[in-house]
This record gives structure tokens, sequence and C-alpha cells, in this order.
């Protein structure tokens, strides 16, 4: 399990054997994915977020996992956690329901020895729409309430790129402002243009708002990334950048920000960070 639930699980005074017997082997199903070109079987555990279900029409959900190196397919190095479905904790919780992110040196599209997944939606390509265009869900929660939650947060914060080739990839200028104090890293005012800052609101089954909020901060959490943001490309060339804005990316790759030489709270004990789901504002068929 992620250390940081774990982490979580101790300041509210609970018993780690309840974390680990979410961890149910008797129902196990299998499903083949490629993991860094090779064909693998997943063990899949029960999950906290109904498997596979997703009901919401007019907003997307990553569903292909194009790479995931390092991923064993047992618990929460089971990547299919990342493609199920969104079930946020709130402000002062962190989701069960999530992949944390593994390295190799082996690996194709990620960086080798980078905590990285890459992500598509099957067989579509996500357009450059209005406002937000995807949001990243993670896991961070806040801190000492919601009272201290604008400036202090549990965070494992990442780095993310989008590409139509799998080779030329673009992103958004991540900049960490504060310096190396522990209350630096937890403030989420130090991250920009990172994923894993906000607390993930959005949970599919009890949402009460429109498919549109899910794209709002203020009602649903996580991270939301503008392919119009001037920050956008300035890591990638003129050309490819302008292609995706007009055209559409297919590939997303997250990566743990501490993997780039960016440093963590040291309460992040696995040092990795933990996917919830992505959602799209707007696709199209390839």
């Amino acid at each position: 399990m992620p250390l940081k639930i774990l982490y979580r699980t101790l300041l509210l005074g609970s018993v780690l054997l309840l974390f680990l017997c979410k961890e149910n082997k008797t129902n196990q199903e299998i499903l083949l994915l490629t993991l860094s070109g090779d064909s693998l079987s997943v063990e899949n555990s029960n999950q906290t977020c109904p498997k596979n279900v997703w009901n919401f029409s007019n907003v997307f959900l990553a569903n292909k996992i194009t790479e995931a190196p390092g991923a064993t397919g047992i618990g929460f190095k089971d990547p299919s956690k990342a493609i199920n479905g969104i079930c946020g904790a709130g402000k002062l919780s962190g989701s069960l329901d999530v992949y944390s992110l593994q390295s190799s040196p082996s690996s194709t599209h990620c960086i080798s020895n980078e905590k990285c997944i890459v992500l598509e939606w099957d067989n579509k390509k996500v357009k450059n729409a209005d406002g937000i265009d995807f949001v990243v869900f993670e896991n961070p929660f806040c801190l000492g309430g919601e009272a201290n939650c604008e400036y202090s947060r549990f965070m494992e914060p990442i780095i993310v790129e989008v590409s139509i080739d799998r080779t030329n990839w673009c992103g958004w200028n991540p900049e960490y402002l504060g310096g190396t104090n522990e209350s630096d890293k937890k403030n989420p005012n130090n991250w920009l243009r990172f994923a894993g800052v906000e607390p993930v609101l959005f949970h599919q089954e009890n949402w009460i708002y429109s498919e549109n909020d899910i794209f709002d901060k203020t009602k649903a959490g996580g991270d939301g990334f503008d392919l119009s943001d001037p920050n956008f490309g300035n890591d990638c060339n003129s050309s490819i950048k302008t292609q995706i804005q007009n055209d559409g990316f297919i590939f997303l790759r997250l990566t743990s920000a501490i993997s780039r030489g960016f440093s963590y709270p040291n309460d992040s004990f696995d040092q990795t960070a933990d996917i919830d789901g992505v959602v799209a504002k707007s696709v199209e068929n390839r």
C-alpha cells in the first residue's frame, strides 16, 4: 500500500490491519495489459471503486495503459487502478483506489528508472477545448484539518507531459518556488503546474454536480491542464507544440517529480506518486 496512506492512518490512530484487509485476494480476475511492450497477467484485488464502471457520457476517462514500468499487478502496484474509475476521499484523506508509480531500467516511453506511467484514451485523441482540457486526480490531502489546507498538504507532485508519437513530449514548465525546509515542501502554493497538488473531491458514485463541474477544481478537486496555457510546450519543438494544440494529443505521461530532481517532503516514505485517474473534456477518433 502507498506509505502516504500509512502515514495518514497513523495520524488518525487507525490500525494498519484494517487497510491491509482491503487487499482481498479471494476474488481475482485476469486482465491483459501492454506494459513495457509485453503482455502481463495482472491480478486485480477488490477495489474501493466499482471496476470499469463509468457513467459520464461527456467526460472521458483515460482507459488504456501504454506503459507502466515496474508494475507487478498486485495491490497498489496494479496499474489498472489508474484507469478503472475515480473515487476520491476528500480533503482530509487519500483514496485506496490508486496506482503507486513504479520504475524500470528498461522503460520504453517513460525515461529509464523514472517512476512513471503512460496512459491513453483508447482509439481517441484529446482535443484542445475551452478552458481545462484534462484533469489528473492523484492522492493529496490536507494536513492539520481544512483550516490549514491552503498552506499545508501531504503531496507527492507529478510532472505532466503529452505526446502524439511517444517520442516527442511537451509539458507545462513545472516550477517549485520554495526552499528546502519541510513547511515549504508541504505548501501547495510553491508547486506550480504539477499534478498531485489538489485533493480529490470527485467520487464517481456520489457526484451531485454536473458533468462539466468535474473540471471545476472547487467542486471536484484534482489538477487541471490546458493546452492553451502560455506555459505549455516551452520544453518541446514549437511545431510539435502547435500540432498538439491544433490536432490534440494521444499519450499522457505522468512522472513522479522526485524522479526529475524535485525533493518530496520527508513524510513521503515511499517517494512516489499515486494515480487515481485522469479525465478529458473533449476527444475524437484518431
